[in-house]
């Protein structure tokens, strides 16, 4: 898929980058090495949260970029970050403005997130080197940080692109019947689905490590009321039913433990349970 694909070439981008431009140090040699580098490069791309950028010397004829065009690439991508068509730029010689990936996502929220998780991964990591087998450890993000936790029953299994257990997915085995699934990931999914449906209200953050979870996090338009529309309708309940006095007719507001009965639903066969975790932002209105 397109997110998938986009996800790849970011990753790939900014680890191509790690060896192609590794200076001062020597390009990584061992895959501990590699991680904390990536780690260590994502931490400086949101310089006070205005987004980052980088020249990536990837060229089709494997001839090094001139000082010109690394001057052209690095105008263009600066110019692309004011005008706000991307908080990060990944430019190359096929690609000057370094936004064929990125003008879309992701957005300036998402790229500071991620880079306050690399600095936390990051540090984590270093105090963990002299025990290897507990890296892993360093990928998975505190379900704290998160308002509410989705489980998934069938665990890593279907954390790789791969048909198996797709049947457990109830939602997808219907929509899918008689389709030969190829290159599958019904956890991907799954996610894509929770957004379609729910992005207006909450954002989701699928664990890529193990597979067997998603983590949750309100945004603000879940405590705003707006206005009844057949789109949104399942999402919420009129405010006068809420209790609220002189509340207009035709409003509604996000009604957050039905939504997190919807979560249930939509996954219903690969979903196992979905908690609300310690400390969370419940929207006020709809507590």
């Amino acid at each position: 898929s397109l997110a998938l694909s986009r996800s790849l070439a970011l990753s790939l981008s900014l680890v191509a980058h790690c060896f192609l431009s590794p200076l001062p140090s020597a390009p990584p040699g061992t895959p501990l090495a590699g991680l904390a580098r990536f780690l260590s490069l994502l931490t400086t791309l949101d310089p006070a949260g205005l987004g980052g950028g980088l020249v990536i010397d990837i060229s089709p004829d494997g001839e090094p970029m001139s000082d010109a065009l690394y001057r052209e690439c690095q105008d263009l991508a600066e110019s692309a970050r004011a005008t706000n068509k991307a908080a990060l730029t990944l430019a190359t010689p096929t690609d000057k403005a370094g936004t064929r990936w990125t003008s879309d996502a992701p957005s300036r929220v998402a790229l500071r997130r991620a880079c306050a998780l690399a600095a936390q991964s990051l540090a984590r990591l270093s105090a963990t080197l002299a025990a290897p087998e507990k890296v892993r450890a360093v990928m998975r993000h505190p379900a704290a940080d998160y308002d509410a936790e989705i489980s998934l029953a069938s665990g890593a299994g279907l954390a790789a692109t791969s048909a198996f257990g797709a049947g457990a997915f109830a939602n997808l085995a219907n929509q899918m019947q008689g389709q030969l699934l190829v290159g599958l990931c019904p956890i991907a999914r799954l996610v894509a689905d929770l957004r379609r449906a729910y992005g207006r209200f909450a954002l989701f953050f699928p664990d890529e490590v193990t597979g067997d979870s998603i983590g949750v996090v309100w945004r603000p338009a879940s405590a705003v009321p707006y206005k009844l529309n057949v789109h949104s309708a399942s999402g919420g309940f009129p405010l006068q039913c809420g209790g609220i006095e002189g509340a207009p007719d035709g409003e509604v507001i996000p009604d957050a433990v039905g939504m997190l009965l919807g979560f249930k639903q939509l996954g219903a066969g690969l979903v196992r349970s979905v908690e609300v975790c310690g400390g969370a932002r419940v929207p006020k209105q709809a507590a």
